[in-house]
């Protein structure tokens, strides 16, 4: 898609639960990868890394689910890509950015939500 390479490179390789997040995030032009569950498997994670590593820079960004389940598994995930020293940040959290996302699913956002505030908490 036009433009994705250039997103991947801004924000990295953004890893959600399920398919319904990576669709909606491809409607707002947002590419993402799902894991199709709440918590990642180690080979997923090792591709994760590999893409990573490849297409942008070591940088990986976790949009799970910003719920208690979804938190426990992007803590998993963080603790795993933090220890293979990749560049990973987290995209949201109940308590981050003042706890307006705290409930919802990458699927659920607007564009304006991800312009105002996910993507510049995410750019590096």
């Amino acid at each position: 898609e036009p433009g994705y390479r250039e997103s991947i490179a801004r924000h990295g390789i953004i890893v959600v639960e399920g398919f319904n997040d990576v669709i909606g995030l491809d409607n707002l032009g947002i590419p993402a990868v799902a894991i199709m569950s709440n918590r990642m498997t180690e080979m997923q994670g090792d591709k994760v890394a590999m893409w990573a590593k490849q297409l942008a820079s070591g940088k990986v960004t976790l949009m799970f689910d910003c719920e208690p389940s979804g938190i426990d598994g992007a803590k998993e995930a963080l603790w795993f890509f933090a220890q293979r020293q990749l560049d990973v940040r987290l995209a949201w959290t109940p308590w981050m950015h003042g706890g307006k996302f705290a409930g919802k699913q990458p699927e659920n956002i607007s564009r304006g939500e991800w312009e105002q505030a996910i993507s510049p908490a995410i750019v590096r």
